[in-house]
């Protein structure tokens, strides 16, 4: 099992609920968080040319997705605690989600701190236990995919 530790804090705030911490640093995690997506492109064929013409028609549609390793001291608890999370974060799908990294030394502040409109669009959620998990006992695995976008105020006033 490859694991890694978290460089990242990522915490979730519905907009109908309390701020959740999501991922801290030291965390351990299957992989590093990743941005996927970009700004729509349009693309025109020149007649005659080598190269096509291309152009930014705005419009980013990305998404952040990142997973989180938690420890529980048993089974029963690593599932309850996981269905809690899941539910929760169903039942508030919307929000704004703080993204944190580049921390120099000690967890301290971090030189990237982005503040974005998220919409969950995924939570999987897997029970571990004593053999699947990356602790001495047992807990679960949970996995996020959130669609992010810049808030209007930070997006040219859009």
């Amino acid at each position: 099992m490859d694991v890694f530790i978290s460089r990242h804090r990522i915490t979730y705030t519905p907009l109908d609920g309390e701020a959740l911490l999501l991922l801290s640093p030291l965390d351990l995690e299957a992989a590093e968080p990743s941005f996927d997506g970009g700004p729509e492109t349009q693309v025109e064929a020149g007649i005659l040319s080598a190269w096509a013409s291309h152009h930014s028609r705005g419009n980013a549609n990305v998404s952040l997705s990142f997973d989180r390793y938690v420890p529980a001291p048993c089974l029963e608890q690593a599932q309850a605690r996981g269905l809690e999370l899941w539910r929760y974060l169903n039942e508030h799908a919307e929000g704004c989600l703080l993204f944190e990294t580049a921390f120099m030394g000690q967890v301290s502040e971090p030189l990237v701190q982005w503040k974005l409109h998220a919409t969950i669009s995924r939570v999987e959620l897997r029970e571990l236990d004593v053999d699947s998990s990356p602790f001495a006992g047992p807990g679960y695995h949970v996995r996020f995919q959130f669609m992010i976008s810049f808030p209007p105020s930070e997006n040219n006033g859009e």
